[in-house]
Parts: structure tokens; sequence; C-alpha cells
């Protein structure tokens, strides 16, 4: 089916149309301010909609939607998925890429608005994501509370981003300059054909060249092999980038202050280690559109694999402390799988079982259980 651009004109006038509840399956795809969509109604459809967030992509490649020929992503598994449990399911695939987690957060709730006017109110109604999904979920179900039933994040940063990236990404990056010279740029200097490709290749040669140097950075960023250090080096500068270029337009860390521990010898890696200062309308956009607070009303549930390289699933606990803060502990639930692989997800029985939980917790105010999910790890 060849897409066809709405506009808001568009959503505004189907609010006076009348709405006729899909018979049999029904597939549709569009473009929505420039993000392609796609939705699919099972034709047992139950009443209910799941909106999915896809994860990082980088700016450079553009983000092929499930239906498209050959995609087999987590979007287009969903499909037979939660059509067997009566889910209709929406994606956008964004107006842009890169970390868009406006973007995400926008543009997908602007797909919900447009399949309510155009098939009817949806209940129960579930914002999921995987990865860089999963921190537009948490985004999301804070910023409209109103609009969903229930969120299931897979993986993503469930704590300040701010804080997260300058420990994670921008400090990672910085010291693997230190130990590692020879990447082009810097942590606030990126060169116009650098690209997440380019930057693991040549990662992956300065660490092949020198693996005892990468000792330190394993043990403090907690890796478990040289393959771990060299990816996350191309995904992290690539994100990175995209901040400082696209959407933050600007440093947004500042070292000026920090301590770095853990090195054979903290008191030379201190002197010696560069220092950069944050620019405040980039810090701005961070807290804005990247600072979970935990200031949620429906439930929430984080599906994370026990060991990311490059999102943590211990780092959850930033989230679950400021749900304890809010008063929102019985709306927040985490559960660990123990899956393998670069960007671990779960099996279509794992989706299938989650879903159900979610759907049990809003239906049937069945809050499951924290702990170790073992059904669909792959």
């Amino acid at each position: 089916m060849k897409p066809t651009l709405l506009v808001v004109a568009c959503l505004c006038s189907a609010l006076g149309q009348a709405q006729t509840r899909p018979q049999g399956p029904v597939s549709e795809s569009g473009v929505i301010n420039g993000a392609r969509f796609r939705i699919d109604i099972p034709a047992n459809w139950n009443g209910g909609l799941v909106l999915w967030a896809h994860g990082y992509s980088p700016p450079e490649t553009p983000y092929r939607i499930a239906g498209e020929e050959g995609v087999r992503n987590a979007g287009a598994q969903l499909i037979p998925v939660l059509g067997a449990q009566g889910y209709a399911l929406a994606q956008s695939a964004y107006s842009v890429q890169g970390l868009s987690i406006r973007e995400g957060v926008l543009e997908t709730e602007a797909l919900r608005q447009y399949f309510v006017h155009k098939y009817g109110k949806t209940y129960p109604t579930i914002f999921a994501g995987a990865h860089g999904g999963g921190l537009i979920t948490y985004a999301a179900i804070e910023r409209f509370p109103e609009s969903y039933d229930g969120a299931i994040a897979f993986g993503g940063i469930p704590l300040p981003e701010l804080e997260w990236v300058k420990e994670r990404m921008f400090d990672m990056r910085l010291l693997f300059d230190y130990y590692f010279p020879g990447l082009p740029g810097s942590v606030v200097d990126f060169p116009d054909d650098e690209t997440w490709a380019s930057v693991r290749v040549q990662a992956k040669k300065l660490v092949d060249a020198h693996p005892e140097r990468a000792k330190t950075l394993l043990r403090m960023y907690n890796l478990r092999n040289t393959d771990e250090l060299w990816r996350c080096m191309g995904l992290y500068t690539s994100i990175l980038k995209d901040l400082n270029r696209n959407r933050a337009h600007g440093n947004a860390f500042d070292n000026r202050n920090t301590i770095y521990r853990g090195s054979d010898d903290d008191a030379k890696l201190n002197r010696e280690v560069p220092r950069y200062k944050s620019d405040p309308k980039a810090v701005e956009y961070m807290r804005q559109w990247a600072t979970p607070t935990c200031q949620i009303s429906s439930p929430l549930l984080a599906i994370n694999s026990l060991f990311d390289p490059v999102v943590p699933s211990q780092d959850t606990h930033y989230y679950d402390e400021a749900c304890n803060r809010a008063g929102k502990t019985d709306l927040f639930v985490q559960m660990w799988m123990d899956m393998k692989g670069e960007s671990p997800t779960p099996s279509a029985e794992g989706f299938a079982l989650i879903f159900k939980t979610m759907t049990d917790w809003i239906l049937k105010s069945k809050r499951p259980a924290g702990g170790e999910l073992t059904v669909g790890v792959k």
C-alpha cells in the first residue's frame, strides 16, 4: 500500500467522522507529519491497543518498519503475538532517527490519537518499547499518563539520562581515548563522516592491538570482554554525536569536578584526563526529555536482560528508588531474563507471557512478582 501523507488537519477532521469498528483483519500504513506508521488490527480485536516504540537506530540509517520487505524486527514479531491475544498494534518509525526521545514520545502519541479518531476508543492501551524505545516508554508514560493504562519497558535507561549518559557513555569514551588514543575526534568533537560502524571498526583495531590496556575499562564498566568494549564505543559515540549535533545542540556533560576511580593509577589518570564544561542549553534538553521521575499513574513493568553491556540491568534500581520517593512502588515491577546477545529481546513465547502479565495487572489488578522470568529466554 502506498503511504498517504497525513497532516494535523486530517487528525482534526477525523474527530467529526463516524467511527466504525473494523470487520476482519486490518493493516494500514501511512505517514503522520513525516513519521511513517503501521497499524495492525486482528479479526478478533478485543478493543485493546499496544503502541510499540522501536529502539535506537543511527541517524545515518533509515529505519525499516514492520511490513516492509524483509523486516524481521521486534515490531514485526509482535504482530502475530499480540493478534493472538486480540490486541491491535500501532508503531511509528519516527520522523528522524538517533536518540529520538522527543520524536518517539510525541509521534507515537499522535499515532495513538489517529487510531482512536479512526477506529474508536481503546482499552486497555499499553505503551511498550525496547532499548531506546524502552527509554521512550518511561518518558511517554510520565508525560501522557492519561493516555495509557500500562507500559512495558524492555531495557531502556530508567534513571536521569544526564547522569547515566555522562557516567556510562561520555566517561567511557573519554577514558577509551585516554587508554587507546587514535579514534577521530573526541567526546565533544565529532567528524562529519564518523558513523556507528566506522567507530566500531577503528575501536576494534585499537583494542586488538593493545588488549592489555583494556583491563582497566573492563573492570570499571563491568564488561566481560573486549568485544563488548569496542561495540559499546560504536554505539555510545553515535549517541553522543547525535546529542551534540542534532538534539541537545551542544555538550550536555561536565566533568570538571569528576574524580575517576578504579584505574591502576587514579592520581595520574585524574591529572591527565581532559576536562570539559557543559552547555546550559544542552543540559536543559536532557532535563526536559530524558529525566524519568516515576510520576506515573498506571502500572509499569520493566523487563531487562540480566547482563546487558549497553544498558546494565542494575541501573533500574534508580527508577525503583524514584518510585519509592514518589510513593509509587505498587505501580512499578522489574523482572529480569537470562538472555544472550548484543541487543537481547524475548522470544515470541516470552513476549506473549509478558503482555498477558501486563493485561492481568491492568484488568484484574494482579500485580506480578519481580524476579526472574524464565519463559521465552533466547
